[in-house]
């Protein structure tokens, strides 16, 4: 039985985690932000791409994937690095990326509609969708991890 709902305005949500505190944080694709929910708005934002000018409800980079560590986002995925309304169209063959939130910079390129990335044991998995491949690759530690290991 469900013990809590929000309601929202069209937001195209394509993934979403839970915090740290219990608060769902979804990927925003129309918007093109990491968002969570609000008493008062459709969302509230909580982390944009660094390209990204300002939030409009014009699916600029098509942000559709995100990858939680610790209660925390780490990863998300875009198909195309664009800052003009459905301007990723125009990179889905190979302009897809996974950005590092807590760094705020691209770790993987060169993608074709990427999607589903996930934290597990280490490794960092997610769809190459445009090219039907699934496959990982060995993120870099996180800023905890490097203050923990001084």
């Amino acid at each position: 039985m469900p013990r809590v709902g929000w309601t929202t305005g069209d937001l195209d949500i394509h993934d979403i985690g839970v915090d740290g505190q219990g608060r769902p944080v979804f990927v925003n694709t129309l918007f093109g932000c990491l968002a969570t929910v609000s008493e008062r708005h459709s969302f509230v934002p909580l982390w944009k791409p660094p390209f990204i000018s300002k939030l409009a409800a014009e699916d600029r980079c098509h942000l559709n994937g995100l990858a939680m560590e610790a209660g925390v986002p780490r990863y998300v995925t875009v198909v195309g690095r664009s800052d003009v309304a459905d301007g990723w169209r125009e990179h889905r063959a190979g302009g897809g990326s996974v950005i590092d939130v807590e760094k705020n910079e691209v770790v993987l390129e060169g993608l074709s509609m990427p999607h589903s990335p996930r934290l597990y044991r280490g490794k960092l998995w997610l769809l190459d969708s445009g090219r039907g491949q699934f496959g990982r690759r060995r993120p870099a530690p996180c800023q905890r991890e490097r203050r923990a290991r001084r």
